[in-house]
């Protein structure tokens, strides 16, 4: 039994948080919620993960590195909604020996890559997640295991599309998630296109590395490229919502392939590019684009 304690705080969680903490079951991150003065609801966060932490920064780190995780498992199980982040805001420290009590913030200029107590060889040994338990819960559980599902998870929980500067780093973050994606399909011998529309996807790769197409938010700066055949998607939500739709078809036939556990219920239809926009990319008049 620990002599102190560390409570994580949420000071304006998502609407459907209070949702969140009855169906995220989980060996690492406990989620609850309370109501303030005002009667407005704040989150309640624990997670054992911090306890052999001997700095105020290395805990701050890590939970700056745990709530991207978070943030990515829920997102990939959305496979849409991107406006539903997950956001540790401080933590309180209480009765710790040599830890200074009090507020801080959680905040870090870098993300620790394995941010769990143990080694991954340790804990592969242990595989404490619930069975059977909703999508998101299964992906953090597993990402402490699972290399491949880490990197998806951090990767997608860095998707942000509230801001512009946000909207620019998001394209190659998306990038990033199909490298990611074609890497995990090798470990499972199949290929990305038995995900998604190859049509499709190479409509969104002609936009995400042409800067004739998305300009300074293109992966790739100036250099000499055609203009695509097909009209690219350049719509950041659209793009999103497809390669959201992707890492989920990946990641179920993954922990399926793999034999972690079964994840039933899921459609085996191959993710398709929908136009949510009222002026989408099939309506853009591409001849305007000088070469």
């Amino acid at each position: 039994m620990l002599d102190y304690k560390i409570t994580i705080y949420m000071h304006h969680p998502h609407n459907d948080y209070e949702h969140l903490t009855q169906c995220f079951k989980n060996n690492d991150i406990t989620l609850s919620y309370n109501y303030d003065h005002h009667e407005q609801l704040y989150g309640i966060v624990f997670t054992k993960h911090i306890e052999s932490l001997q700095s105020v920064e290395e805990i701050a780190k890590r939970l700056f590195s745990l709530q991207i995780l978070l943030t990515g498992s829920r997102f990939v199980e959305l496979a849409h909604e991107t406006h539903r982040r997950v956001v540790f805001d401080e933590f309180e420290i209480e009765d710790h020996e040599s830890l200074p009590d009090g507020f801080h913030k959680v905040y870090a200029d870098s993300i620790e890559e394995y941010p769990f107590d143990s080694t991954e060889e340790e804990n592969t040994k242990i595989q404490d997640f619930y069975i059977p338990c909703n999508l998101d819960s299964m992906l953090f559980s597993l990402s402490k295991i699972d290399y491949i599902i880490r990197n998806l998870l951090f990767q997608v929980g860095m998707i942000r599309t509230y801001q512009s500067f946000e909207k620019i780093t998001t394209w190659n973050t998306l990038y990033k998630i199909v490298d990611t994606i074609n890497y995990g399909c090798k470990k499972i011998n199949m290929d990305i296109k038995d995900f998604i529309e190859d049509s499709d996807l190479n409509r969104f790769k002609s936009a995400c590395n042409n800067t004739l197409i998305l300009g300074i938010n293109a992966r790739h700066g100036l250099k000499f490229k055609d203009k695509p055949k097909k009209e690219p998607i350049t719509d950041i939500n659209e793009a999103v919502n497809l390669i959201l739709c992707l890492a989920k078809k990946f990641v179920i036939q993954y922990i399926n392939t793999i034999g972690y556990c079964k994840v039933n219920g899921y459609s085996n239809e191959k993710c398709k590019h929908n136009p949510i926009t009222k002026k989408s990319s099939q309506d853009i008049d591409y001849s305007e684009f000088k070469v």
